[in-house]
């Protein structure tokens, strides 16, 4: 996810609201951490704020859902829009460790799975960006052992797995 979330910002540059108003809400919230808070957990929090502008990982996922069903058609490579609960919630899982978390996470199975799938989207959109067809990428991809188990025979993306 981090991997996806480095490209997405590099790609679709965008905040919830402009700079300007930002920064009023920004300031208005570092003005609001008590006075005598300790340094370390100042500085944290400063920090939370400071992304609180950019889009969530659930909404980047959604619009990378979409753009990816644009591109190649439904479910593409078994990527489905009901899974995206499923990975924002493994990845905070994996970041902040709470406990009610825990059921609602991938497997490690499936977590190994959907890092490989992500990694071949990743692929995909990065090919696409510099102009290199989805057919000559379909071709390379086929080639890949750990990416052909997203793809039918044909090269053409296979049926979705649902994730356990």
């Amino acid at each position: 996810m981090q991997a996806f979330e480095a490209f997405d910002r590099k790609v679709n540059p965008g905040t919830l609201t402009s700079p300007e108003k930002f920064k009023e809400v920004y300031d208005a919230m570092v003005g609001a951490i008590p006075q005598g808070t300790a340094n370390g957990l100042r500085q944290k929090m400063k920090a939370a704020i400071q992304y609180a502008n950019e889009p969530s990982l659930r909404k980047r996922l959604k619009l990378f859902h979409d753009f990816l069903v644009s591109l190649i058609g439904s479910e593409p490579y078994g990527f489905k829009s009901s899974g995206i609960e499923q990975l924002v919630q493994t990845r905070n899982y994996f970041t902040h460790y709470p406990e009610d978390l825990k059921d609602k996470i991938l497997s490690p199975s499936s977590t190994v799975r959907e890092t490989e799938r992500f990694s071949m989207l990743l692929v995909v959109c990065l090919l696409h960006e510099i102009g290199v067809t989805l057919d000559q990428t379909r071709n390379g991809l086929f080639l890949h052992d750990k990416f052909r188990r997203f793809m039918d025979g044909k090269g053409a993306p296979a049926g979705p797995e649902t994730p356990t």
